[in-house]
């Protein structure tokens, strides 16, 4: 069995390369590709959902890892629901993206949440070089700029990873407690978290961003780093699920705070990539679906 998997170079796409490895791992064939380059031949196709209404003779999936962002976010899942092809399956990140989006009809599915590569559960630690990294959206993120404006003028050393505008980069670099990796190979990312003291997920408490698992905090926690977060419903409830209290960002006055407060002792095994396929029944949902 042949499965084609969606890659493109405008989106960090984890799950991808999770999953190449997992099918490899079973015995099975993977085309990773873009969309318009993924073969016919393949018995079944996986896509990462945005508009998409062109439907082939090779059986589809159709994955819906996020909602939409804004402007007019409930709007394009609105069109996404109804302008879309139909697949032979789809994968949801959660119940309430399923929810949200509100198909109407009866195909087959399954919820698939976020996990975390194995590199980042093995990776030494080191000395630290900064107190807080972040890694991730920043362009588009809402306030984020304030937010590392505010962490630097209080004495905290940053280091950013993730791509950015002229005009950002103009911005940050008058600082000089920020450092700018630029985007970073995924498998460069964990030397950078473990000479990192925390990593910083900020997420703007509105729809669709504080409804979905924060990828970059289940990434830190298992790179045994500390996580600064702001408070909001995921964070909250996440914080409380693994029973680890997270320093938020609000309490954060000086870096003495940060190395005051004690390292994370929980256990991430359950997000790591392979756990999450098994628990998803993934192989079996696409054999389920597939030409053969």
């Amino acid at each position: 069995m042949k499965i084609g998997i969606e890659i493109n170079n405008k989106s960090y796409l984890p799950e991808a390369f999770a999953y190449q490895k997992f099918l490899l791992d079973n015995g099975y064939q993977v085309q990773l590709a873009p969309a318009d380059d993924l073969s016919a031949l393949n018995d079944i196709n996986l896509f990462f959902m945005g508009l998409r209404n062109k439907k082939t003779k090779t059986p589809e999936i159709h994955e819906y890892h996020s909602l939409s962002v804004p402007p007019l976010s409930k709007t394009k899942d609105f069109l996404k629901a109804r302008l879309n092809s139909k697949p032979s399956g789809r994968i949801f990140l959660n119940q309430k993206v399923k929810d949200h989006l509100n198909f109407q009809d009866e195909i087959k599915f399954i919820y698939r949440d976020m996990g975390v590569d194995d590199l980042f559960f093995h990776q030494k630690k080191n000395t630290k070089e900064f107190d807080i990294v972040y890694a991730g959206s920043i362009d588009s993120r809402p306030n984020i700029l304030n937010i590392f404006e505010n962490l630097s003028k209080k004495g905290f050393k940053l280091c950013i990873i993730g791509k950015i505008s002229d005009n950002t980069n103009k911005f940050l670099k008058g600082f000089n407690n920020i450092t700018l990796t630029g985007p970073l190979k995924r498998t460069e990312i964990p030397y950078i978290y473990s000479i990192s003291e925390a990593g910083l997920n900020y997420t703007p408490d509105i729809y669709p961003f504080n409804i979905q698992t924060s990828t970059k905090t289940l990434e830190y926690l298992s790179s045994g780093i500390k996580c600064i977060s702001n408070r909001y419903q995921w964070s909250i409830d996440f914080s409380n699920e693994i029973g680890y209290d997270f320093l938020w960002l609000e309490e954060m006055n000086s870096p003495s705070d940060l190395y005051n407060s004690s390292s994370p002792n929980v256990n991430m095994e359950f997000f790591k990539w392979e756990n999450i396929l098994i628990r998803s029944q993934f192989i079996n949902f696409l054999l389920n679906q597939a030409s053969i």
